[in-house]
């Protein structure tokens, strides 16, 4: 069988960079392909040249060829199978190319992290749908442990019977790796369809995000101006302005905590729109703080979008490429979020101990400060996936920390053994049972403020079609669970 007969879709052209060497001859600048261990060499052409350094086990017949068809236009359509029949008569291939199990996209990198694991980073996934922009980049990440790295290594060399059967690795699991990078869009050839809208399900009552737009290239043009906030004295300033201002406002907590009684007593609901607008503005700030940060030490941030907390609306940002960073930088990218807020806080608490007493911009420099520590407040909960969250799991290196979490309980109550470090199991032993308290707490909530709305204020034929379609639908579970 030679190249001719397969596939060019198929047929990956493999790795010889460990037993052949691309070099140029220095009197007549000629191409040539020579042996690392052997004397054995052979001239090329410029064209070939060209084609044999894509020879990297990643790329099959019909890639390379588009490739040198862009560079070299006027090319024979079979350039490259070609190209490999010489390789095959001169014994540099086998007389069959073996297929890899998988082979993943030019753009997909592996990362090692120095906190132990992989990271397999796609840029360019498949675009999510935005409701300004109709398609917002995807960045697209993976973690994998060194045992399931080794294994896709295996897989994007040997077919899977190979893999199987000369590393007794299970067909089922290797499977599942594959079914896990084609779903991410990581394999080449292979692109998922770009989802469309949203599904809306209960749990996203508590955090439903709505993307928007990409605002990269809106952060790429102000990162240089803005460059001088992550130096040393930039920090030293921020660190003593924050200090003072905290032990002034400790000095004052109880002429601040009268003066929204004395707020409330006079104006009452009127508050409550200017303090959500108020609300919002630090909440897009803080945004920023994340983004331009992550921006600062080299990260993508493909995506900003609406975010409904609890039905309050909010904004987010995209950080995924945090992930690539070392541990203090993403410490600092998830900690911005932070800092912005209490510098609000901050300069919020200064303004209203300026102001004139009783005008518009005290008021309104006092809702400033309780906002932003409202949000802080609210974003420092690291039982919710909020940047308090996001902290811990930077902190202690735990990926996934809720749902390791909570298989970490599977696995102890169901008697299977632990698959998590002696260092990390204390963390998930006490954070588990928190969280989901916490979230039954959030969620039982919301469902007893909906029931008694909807108690009070439908009349009693409404409440009496909602029963029956209650018990309609228990009997039907019940009904199905017997069959």
């Amino acid at each position: 069988m030679t190249v001719l007969d397969q596939n060019p879709d198929s047929c990956i052209c493999p790795d010889l960079r460990d037993y052949w060497h691309l070099v140029q001859r220095k009197e007549d600048k000629q191409c040539l392909l020579k042996s690392t261990s052997t004397p054995h060499e052979i001239t090329l052409s410029a064209e070939e040249d060209y084609a044999l350094r894509h020879f990297t086990g990643q790329f099959n017949i019909t890639q390379i060829q588009k490739q040198c068809r862009q560079k070299y236009p006027d090319i024979s359509p079979t350039f490259v199978e070609k190209l490999c029949d010489r390789l095959l008569t001169e014994g540099i291939l086998n007389e069959s190319i073996a297929q890899p199990y998988i082979t993943l996209k030019p753009e997909a990198k592996w990362i090692e992290h120095p906190a132990g694991y992989w990271l397999l980073r796609n840029p360019k996934g498949t675009p999510k749908w935005g409701l300004i922009q109709k398609q917002i980049p995807n960045l697209v990440y993976l973690f994998f442990n060194q045992y399931s790295y080794e294994t896709i290594q295996l897989l994007e060399q040997f077919p899977l019977e190979t893999v199987v059967d000369r590393c007794n690795y299970p067909s089922q699991q290797l499977q599942q790796q594959r079914q896990i990078l084609a779903a991410t869009g990581m394999l080449a050839g292979i692109d998922p369809p770009a989802k469309k809208g949203f599904s809306l399900n209960p749990l996203q009552l508590l955090y439903l995000q709505i993307p928007l737009f990409d605002p990269d290239r809106f952060l790429s043009l102000y990162i240089d101006r803005l460059s001088w906030l992550w130096t040393k004295m930039a920090g030293f300033c921020l660190a003593l302005f924050l200090t003072s201002c905290a032990i002034v406002g400790w000095n004052q907590r109880l002429e601040i905590a009268y003066t929204g009684a004395k707020l409330w007593e006079s104006y009452s609901n009127s508050l409550i729109l200017p303090f959500i607008f108020l609300s919002l503005f630090v909440v897009v700030i803080h945004e920023l703080g994340h983004a331009f940060t992550l921006k600062h030490f080299g990260g993508i941030v493909p995506e900003i979008g609406l975010l409904l907390m609890m039905l309050f609306p909010a904004a987010y940002t995209n950080t995924t490429d945090s992930y690539r960073l070392p541990r203090w930088q993403r410490l600092l990218v998830v900690g911005a979020g932070i800092l912005v807020q209490l510098t609000i806080a901050a300069i919020a608490l200064t303004i209203w101990n300026f102001a004139i007493p009783g005008s518009a911009l005290q008021i309104t420099s006092y809702l400033l400060l309780i906002a932003a520590l409202f949000t802080l407040a609210v974003n420092l909960n690291p039982l919710a996936k909020f940047d308090g969250y996001y902290f811990l799991v930077a902190l202690t290196g735990i990926l996934n920390l809720r749902s390791r979490a909570r298989a970490f309980y599977f696995n102890l109550f169901t008697g299977k053994p632990l698959q998590e470090p002696q260092n990390t199991r204390w963390v998930l032993a006490i954070y588990g049972p928190l969280s989901l308290l916490y979230l039954w707490f959030i969620f039982g909530f919301l469902i007893l403020r909906i029931l008694q709305w909807f108690w009070v204020n439908l009349p009693q034929i409404s409440q009496s079609i909602l029963l029956i379609a209650l018990i309609y639908w228990l009997f039907s579970k019940l009904f199905s669970s017997s069959r």
